[in-house]
């Protein structure tokens, strides 16, 4: 749900029996709508209103989440009755976007939320975490589960049935890593056999998503940079406000394929070149080069894998509309591993600062956030 709310990617996924993770009254709704609910649910956002909790009450009170005993008190106050986990806070040094320091308890105050949910007849159900998102640390969830694990052993000792573990997500789409990371992850499951009961549950949603979605930009404008410095100046028909939200807010850098034309007789030059977006804001940079493709307005960019936080978390800052959505029902799109994906750049990075000199410096030292394609 948080990564690509996409009505047709959400049905696909619930025909393959997949549940959803849900943070707000609106995604309850929509799930509520599409007839997947209570069962297939888990209410996952830690911090809820009253509001929030009165909601999902009248909507079937699926599993939620705490992380504090301030939010178990919540759960009392409204006579919440589907239950909780505990989201404990874990290592997640080795992600992108590390959550640790807005949620999820320490380990030593599992316990005391645990014995205060008893207090108030809030049962605990077991424990979640969440090693950050796009971790390539590929130990990192056989370490988390292990501590779940312990934390799920003393639950049960207060009187808690503590039998659901979730995982979380972070998983990134590069086939070695996912498959690092999954054989840790049974090797972990594996040695919590020896204690009876134990669910395990994940939140895959970045590594479904990604590959769902590919984007199609136009270049609607070209100038070449300010004397002394080479290259050309490039408007894109979108924004980092827009689909290339997932430059600022998921740490990513698209790369892209220049769809040429049929009727093309002459080789493009290669050069330096700055992609803007269509704001009117300086910032809304999409990518610089030092090498790519000379580009033409009027020229198609095909952007791959652009499935995970970039519609979910579009704007129509300046009033320009989000793009329309269009399903491929044919496979009709050439497969993503026979493309040669340098074909129109051998090397992006996003960069914060605009000012021409920086720009279209080739020294890092000048450059305030520097990722390259890998």
């Amino acid at each position: 749900m948080k990564c690509n709310p996409e009505p047709k990617l959400i049905q696909i996924m619930r025909e393959s029996a997949a549940g959803f993770d849900c943070a707000s009254q609106r995604e309850l709704s929509m799930m509520k709508t599409r007839g997947h609910f209570r069962d297939s649910v888990i209410y996952a956002n830690p911090c809820k209103s009253e509001r929030d909790l009165e909601f999902a009450k009248e909507n079937g009170s699926p599993i939620t989440v705490v992380d504090s005993i301030e939010e178990v008190h919540k759960l009392s106050d409204t006579n919440y009755d589907g239950g909780t986990l505990i989201r404990i806070k874990v290592d997640d040094s080795g992600s992108k976007m590390p959550f640790g320091t807005k949620f999820g308890c320490v380990n030593e105050d599992v316990l005391e939320i645990g014995k205060e949910a008893k207090k108030k007849n809030i049962a605990v159900k077991g424990i979640s975490f969440h090693v950050g998102s796009g971790s390539y640390d590929v130990s990192a969830h056989y370490v988390a589960i292990q501590n779940a694990v312990e934390h799920c052993k003393q639950l049960l000792k207060i009187g808690h049935y503590a039998s659901l573990i979730d995982i979380g997500g972070g998983f990134v789409t590069d086939p070695k890593n996912f498959t690092l990371r999954t054989a840790n992850i049974r090797h972990a499951i594996n040695d919590a056999k020896k204690v009876p009961g134990l669910r395990f549950i994940a939140e895959p949603g970045r590594f479904f998503a990604t590959d769902s979605h590919d984007l199609f930009v136009q270049v609607i404008g070209k100038k070449p940079a300010h004397a002394p410095t080479k290259g050309w100046r490039y408007t894109l028909d979108e924004s980092i406000y827009g689909q290339f939200t997932n430059i600022l807010f998921d740490h990513q850098t698209p790369k892209w394929v220049r769809i040429s034309r049929a009727e093309e007789s002459r080789k493009r030059s290669w050069g330096s070149g700055i992609l803007f977006g269509r704001t009117c804001d300086s910032l809304d940079v999409i990518a610089r080069s030092d090498h790519m493709e000379e580009l033409e307005v009027g020229d198609w960019l095909w952007f791959p894998s652009m499935g995970a936080y970039t519609t979910a978390t579009a704007s129509e800052f300046n009033g320009f509309p989000k793009p329309p959505t269009f399903v491929d029902f044919e496979n009709g799109l050439p497969k993503l591993d026979s493309i040669d994906m340098q074909l129109s750049v051998t090397e992006a990075r996003y960069i914060k600062n605009v000012s021409n000199a920086e720009l279209f410096t080739t020294t890092d030292e000048k450059i305030d956030a520097v990722r390259e394609l890998k």
